[in-house]
């Protein structure tokens, strides 16, 4: 298992915040399917 560079740690963290940002913002909206989908890409 090779060591993730603080880099590549940050563009991770970088992307869930994205997504979990997408999600809240379907989840304002009533969106049950993208709740679905949220959770099945985790």
């Amino acid at each position: 298992m090779k060591n993730s560079t603080f880099f590549e740690i940050l563009c991770k963290l970088r992307r869930d915040y994205r997504n979990f940002t997408v999600y809240l913002s379907n989840l304002q909206t009533g969106n049950s399917y993208s709740l679905h989908h949220f959770i099945g890409n985790n």
